[in-house]
């Protein structure tokens, strides 16, 4: 595998399969989602474990891959704002 991402995916997504199994001979594989996907009903973005614990899935569809989901990191920067706004707020006070 050349890079841990989906760079080289051509189609409506990226899934990314971690595996926690100690016997198991791959630890991270990639796949694309084929754009015939999107038109079925598709899962959510994001990275969930499966049932046994075992592994864990990311799909990302506006993403090269699923480390940072972007709605996570603009909720964290707005909060980081709100914060700067209050503090301000009371230190002008």
């Amino acid at each position: 595998m050349e890079s841990l991402s989906c760079s080289q995916c051509n189609g409506v997504a990226c899934m990314r399969i971690k595996s926690f199994n100690v016997e198991s001979n791959h630890e991270v594989a990639f796949t694309c989602l084929p754009y015939a996907t999107r038109y079925h009903q598709t899962e959510p973005a994001g990275c969930r474990l499966s049932e046994t614990g075992e592994e864990q899935v990311c799909i990302c569809y506006d993403r090269n891959y699923c480390n940072r989901s972007p709605t996570i990191h603009k909720r964290l920067v707005d909060l980081s704002y709100s914060i700067v706004a209050v503090l301000l707020c009371l230190w002008l006070r």
